[in-house]
């Protein structure tokens, strides 16, 4: 495929960069998955190594700072890439290491104290529509502020009455009610904090299905949520006592913590293999909470039209 456009419409497949490309399976009845393009690799440093030890709103702002179009990989990117390492026939078939010896964060998948999620606001993974990306604020009332980011043209009202995660403000990021959406610009309360000039964020709607009824932290996953709001996001609904080999022998651990919202790690490390693979979730940390062994890997949302302009 030739690059075309502007520079940040990179041709799939070209400088460590992979195209998923929209699929359906069983498993998820009714989604369609995929359709953005991925980073081979975690995310490094200057020196090339792995940044291991951040933060999620670090990670946020890491993986945006690699231009437009880039962010921290969303539970529903994830996803898409359990499914379709799922389907493959053999490692050949897998142009990405989804676990890469590491717990990975991801952005748009959080637990509420009482079991209860947060999820994308939408699973449109397109430049224009995403429910996240990076914007600037502007201050429009004494306790309210629009962020205003170039590319996204959102629908009036789309948002209303869903949160948004920013993660500028403060170690563990902030939520904040969206009050409403007009044109391109969403409001949010900002009583006690300064809007901050750049803003790195991510939307999100609340599901009130407690996703750990009947289910046992630490267990095997033995199957993927049938509710059609998680069914795109690869979130067990059940657990066994004994690995389960249709998901890897997958694990998953939570941890309802009556004063925090807890953010979503995948993947596993080197020293957990027997149990850590591309459906293996931990809802069990703080997004304030860093460790030597949390990396994450950055997904690009591309414009409409790109892939009919490719050869």
């Amino acid at each position: 495929m030739k690059k075309v456009g502007n520079k940040d419409r990179e041709a799939p497949g070209k400088d460590g960069i992979v195209y998923i490309p929209p699929f359906k399976t069983p498993d998820a009845r009714g989604v369609t998955f995929g359709g953005f393009s991925a980073a081979r690799h975690l995310m490094t440093n200057k020196h090339k190594m792995p940044l291991f030890g951040l933060t999620l709103p670090q990670a946020m702002i890491a993986a945006a700072d690699k231009g437009p179009g880039w962010h921290l990989t969303t539970a529903f990117e994830w996803a898409s890439m359990a499914h379709q390492w799922k389907r493959a026939r053999s490692t050949d078939d897998l142009p990405i290491d989804l676990v890469a010896g590491s717990y990975q964060w991801i952005m748009g998948l959080f637990m509420r104290p009482d079991g209860s999620l947060d999820v994308l606001a939408s699973t449109d993974a397109s430049y224009e529509r995403s429910p996240y990306g990076r914007g600037t604020t502007k201050r429009t009332s004494p306790n309210t502020a629009a962020i205003v980011c170039e590319g996204k043209r959102w629908r009036p009202g789309e948002f209303g009455g869903m949160s948004i995660y920013i993660a500028e403000l403060g170690e563990a990021g902030q939520f904040f009610p969206i009050w409403s959406s007009k044109t391109n610009r969403i409001e949010f309360p900002t009583r006690d904090y300064l809007p901050p000039p750049r803003a790195t964020f991510c939307i999100v709607r609340h599901v009130d299905i407690d996703a750990t009824k009947g289910v046992e932290s630490g267990g095997y996953v033995s199957a993927i949520h049938a509710s059609p709001d998680l069914a795109p996001f690869a979130i067990p609904s059940q657990t066994a006592t004994k690995p389960a080999a249709k998901w890897g022998a997958d694990r998953f651990y939570f941890y309802k913590h009556s004063n925090s919202v807890m953010a979503a790690v995948r993947g596993g490390n080197f020293g957990n293999t027997a149990y850590a693979g591309v459906f293996d979730l931990y809802v069990y940390y703080a997004p304030s909470y860093a460790l030597s062994d949390f990396g994450f890997r950055a997904c690009k949302s591309l414009r409409s039209g790109f892939l009919e302009n490719c050869l």
